[in-house]
């Protein structure tokens, strides 16, 4: 018989992928594996996988119910279970999706708030930052770009930008990861938006520059065709 743990490993592989569709049924028997093992942290997280899977599908009410099916489960769960905490957050992460694709904006911002709160109680600083990443983006889709700046300034300790050169020498001191390129990839395109075309510039350069260290393809390619439409709106200003 296949264990839980091989039908979420298959699950995960199959999403990698982008073979959403195959990848349902996994999500599925694993959660239903994690419950029959007792492991309700496990069939929550399964579930939560399984909205997503729907998620890129537009298969809206069936991602809202295994969300909340995941949220009730964590809910039924004592608060001092070791992983419950970290467990929330990523369902919250998930849920935030899914509200912010349904146009649910504010509704997305609020529950991605909840999460970056607990990531940061849990002492997890890239998924707190990955998470103040999506409310900047809500904000972004709220048309509230300068309160998304000020977000990223204070979750990068950007607290004062000053000029192009300050900014330029803090952004060197910034650490390499995959959260970091998209954060200043999300400041510089707001930065653009509200017309501080050398803010931008300098934001963008540092997360190409981060995202060619990292050897990021699919990073890469978004940074420049962010700083290519930052450098022609420079030019026209």
């Amino acid at each position: 018989l296949q264990s839980a743990a091989s039908f979420d490993q298959q699950a995960r592989s199959l999403y990698t992928h982008q073979k959403f569709t195959e990848a349902i049924p996994f999500f599925q028997q694993a959660a239903q594996g994690y419950q029959a093992a007792g492991n309700s942290i496990q069939q929550a997280l399964s579930l939560s996988n399984l909205s997503l899977a729907h998620q890129q599908l537009g298969q809206w009410n069936e991602a809202t119910q295994a969300i909340e099916q995941s949220l009730s489960i964590l809910k039924s769960i004592p608060e001092t279970t070791p992983g419950r905490s970290l467990a929330v957050a990523q369902v919250l992460d998930i849920q935030g999706s899914l509200f912010l694709a349904r146009g649910k904006t504010t509704q997305a911002l609020t529950t991605w708030e909840q999460a970056t709160k607990i990531y940061q109680q849990e002492g997890k600083k890239d998924r707190a930052l990955m998470s103040q990443i999506n409310q900047a983006k809500a904000l972004q889709n709220m048309g509230l770009y300068r309160r998304a700046i000020e977000l990223l300034d204070q979750s990068l300790a950007l607290k004062s930008r000053g000029n192009v050169e300050t900014l330029r020498a803090a952004l060197q001191k910034t650490p390499a990861s995959m959260a970091m390129t998209t954060a200043l990839r999300t400041l510089g395109e707001s930065l653009r938006v509200v017309g501080d075309f050398p803010q931008a510039a300098s934001a963008l350069e540092r997360s190409l520059a981060i995202a060619t260290e990292l050897k990021a393809p699919d990073a890469i390619a978004l940074t420049q065709l962010s700083l290519g439409n930052t450098y022609r709106a420079q030019g026209f200003s």
